[in-house]
């Protein structure tokens, strides 16, 4: 999957993911453009730099949807 391919599953599906990982952020370059694309954070999973972004976006969400994280 490309960057474009994301902006095209949203389209056809009428959906608006959290994140976006996988083969469509494989570089620097593709992350800036699915995140210009899209307004959608993406994420390397496979960086360990990316946790830190990672666990922001799921206290993010879970606090969104009502879900008490422990700390």
């Amino acid at each position: 999957m490309d960057p474009y391919a994301v902006v095209g599953v949203m389209t056809a599906f009428g959906t608006r993911p959290d994140l976006v990982s996988g083969r469509a952020t494989t570089t620097d370059a593709a992350i800036a453009l699915v995140e210009r694309l899209t307004g959608i954070s993406a994420i390397n999973l496979l960086e360990r730099s990316s946790v830190a972004s990672l666990s922001r976006l799921l206290a993010d969400r879970l606090d969104t949807a009502g879900v008490r994280v422990p700390s």
